[in-house]
């Protein structure tokens, strides 16, 4: 086979520079590609055929960008795919579930936005970062830090490449979460959100972050937690301190994080060979002690204990908005006084800084790094907060430094009480509206009603067919299907 051939074989444009990638595998190719397990494998029935076995291929020593243009799928360091639009729980309690039955890990399906940070874009971007983000995780599960492991979708990639980024997942086992799709705007409208102006760069990344000098009181008091999804005159998204209905429209519009099973139902349904629907109500109410039980039953993760019955039935949703936060806790910082004494992203000052990360029990570190747990250390308002070191090496610092400790351990005292302060507003927001505003919304306003009608009909085609039992559960989406066909004459 010439190059020209393995590149139309593979679907790759035969420019230059991607011929003379293809000649440092062609040898490997060639003898793949003209194998009879190959031409006898499901593989070459694939839209985008790997370009070498992949059950020879060592991850470790393909970059990412030739994995890539080898159509190699990314590598299958999980055990299931969970998949779902956002404001379904999977962001908020099913990671802290999980992690409480040891799948501490996950790989995410990062927003563009994060994508292009890390100076790539679309499919392709996204791409690489996931295929560094799985080799690292086959890394932690080799340590036996955790047995099983997974890969969640719950942002949506279209562009040109999207076919061929999706046939590249494994998706043989698979979770979907639905909810009932009315349910979803409701929190989607009352969505709170960290303020970028709080986050602090370091050698690992930007994260939220407060200096000793930085006052609790007086950082929550300038309202840190916005709300997005309302568009300005000049088509701009801006934040509000409060939640407005009239986010609805945008959200309809952000097909990257709602409403978007159907496609993502259109490219796994080749690959997908075992299904499980759940709905989001499954995990509340204090039923997911059982709803995971059940999961770790199919899938072989352990069992959630008895004993931490009682944190599944916590409500997380604020408080995963709100933590963790890390402490930069350095010795030339005076303690709440308010004094800026360093630039917030002063890598060198936040590197000699001891960084104490004030979480809560459904952290993936609880499982992970167990041995990094100082909360003895501080005087903590409520069980479901705890407090970790980064890194050993933070420990020693504190430890090292009395006056250093003292000041740690008074910060995050009052740091801890004006977060579940703010977490309590943040309830009474996400309650100024109910599923019936969001009904009364579409009741008025037929262009997005009409919008919303298409998206949720082809967000939900699928799960109609394989799961109606739970879809007849939605109140709110029967709801609107019954409003939809009085006032449009649309079937849903």
């Amino acid at each position: 086979m010439t190059l020209e051939q393995i590149a139309k074989l593979g679907k790759i444009e035969p420019n230059n520079e991607n011929l003379e990638i293809l000649s440092y595998y062609k040898t490997a190719c060639q003898k793949w590609l003209e194998s009879k397990e190959f031409k006898n494998s499901n593989w070459a029935k694939k839209p985008y055929p790997p370009l070498l076995n992949p059950d020879e291929v060592v991850y470790e020593k393909i970059p990412d960008k030739h994995a890539w243009m080898l159509n190699l799928p990314l590598p299958k360091n999980y055990d299931f795919v969970l998949f779902g639009s956002h404001a379904a729980g999977m962001h908020a309690a099913l990671p802290g579930f999980f992690t409480l039955c040891g799948v501490c890990v996950r790989a995410i399906i990062p927003k563009q936005m994060d994508i292009v940070q890390e100076g790539q874009k679309g499919s392709f971007g996204c791409y690489c970062l996931l295929h560094k983000k799985l080799l690292a995780m086959k890394k932690v599960k080799e340590l036996g830090y955790t047995k099983k492991a997974y890969l969640q979708i719950t942002n949506l990639i279209l562009d040109s490449d999207a076919k061929k980024f999706y046939s590249l997942i494994d998706t043989s086992v698979a979770i979907n979460i639905i909810r009932d799709p009315i349910s979803v705007l409701r929190t989607m409208v009352t969505l709170p959100n960290f303020a970028d102006e709080f986050s602090i760069d370091d050698d690992e990344g930007k994260g939220t972050g407060l200096f000793l000098s930085d006052e609790p009181k007086a950082i929550f008091s300038k309202n840190p937690i916005h709300y997005g999804g309302i568009i300005d005159k000049n088509g701009n998204k801006i934040a509000r301190i409060s939640p407005e209905l009239n986010a609805i429209s945008s959200w309809l519009e952000d097909r990257e994080q709602t409403f978007h099973d159907g496609i993502l139902y259109d490219y796994f349904k080749d690959s997908i060979k075992e299904l499980y629907i759940r709905q989001t109500s499954d995990f509340a109410g204090g039923r997911g002690f059982d709803a995971m039980s059940e999961l770790a039953s199919i899938l072989g993760f352990d069992e959630p204990d008895p004993k931490d019955r009682w944190l599944f039935n916590k409500h997380v949703g604020e408080m995963k908005n709100l933590l963790p936060i890390t402490l930069y806790a350095n010795e030339k910082d005076e303690l709440f006084s308010n004094e800026i004494k360093t630039n917030r992203n002063d890598k060198n000052f936040n590197k000699n800084s001891a960084k104490i990360v004030l979480c809560t029990r459904f952290e993936e570190c609880n499982r992970l790094k167990p041995e990094r747990d100082i909360s003895e250390l501080f005087s903590l308002p409520d069980p479901l907060l705890r407090v970790f070191v980064d890194k050993p090496s933070d420990a020693v610092k504190l430890l090292r430094s009395p006056d250093l400790l003292k000041k740690a351990q008074l910060y995050i005292e009052k740091l801890s009480h004006e977060v579940l302060q703010k977490a309590s507003e943040l309830e009474a927001n996400r309650k100024l509206f109910n599923e019936n505003d969001i009904l009364e919304y579409f009741r008025k306003h037929k262009k997005e009603r009409k919008l919303a009608a298409t998206l949720i009909k082809e967000h939900l085609k699928y799960q109609k067919q394989k799961a109606p039992d739970i879809l007849n559960c939605f109140k709110y989406y029967k709801e609107f299907e019954k409003m939809c066909f009085e006032l449009d004459g649309t079937k849903l």
